[in-house]
């Protein structure tokens, strides 16, 4: 039996972290929690490898969401990166691979990102994520 996909949601509101609490035994994701830019960075720094996706905020009042998304690939998160904005969209930051509006219900964000997550491929014990493509930084590294 295949283990739902750990997603790691970096978000400052309250309210959404309580909703997904509420929703956790019914969510087609495991879900666990950085409230702030600078603890999503302090856990990938040590275990980015366990989490399938990760869902950033793209207002968040310690660092911005596309800036955040770019440190979290140049510490070597090569996994699913999702942006989770009240606004719309215009043109995705290159190192997120996709985006959810929160004014979609969250049930219905889980369940596309459930979707998305298992069109990829599993290890040969059924558990753990094995992206389809892995990230692939644009940008010349020392450039920066």
């Amino acid at each position: 039996m295949k283990t739902k996909p750990l997603v790691l949601f970096v978000e400052d509101n309250p309210e959404i972290i309580e909703l997904l609490e509420v929703i956790a035994p019914t969510s087609p994701v495991r879900a666990c929690f950085a409230r702030c830019s600078f603890d999503a960075i302090a856990l990938c720094k040590t275990s980015h490898d366990q989490f399938d996706a990760i869902m950033v905020d793209r207002r968040l009042p310690d660092l911005h969401g596309d800036l955040l998304a770019k440190e979290l690939r140049l510490l070597g998160y090569k996994g699913f990166l999702a942006c989770y904005s009240s606004d719309r969209v215009e043109a995705l930051d290159p190192h997120f691979d996709t985006s959810f509006q929160k004014a979609e219900p969250l049930f219905q964000v889980l369940k596309k990102l459930e979707t998305m997550l298992n069109s990829r491929h599993f290890d040969d014990k059924g558990s753990r994520l094995v992206p389809a493509k892995t990230y692939e930084p644009k940008l010349d590294k020392a450039a920066h």
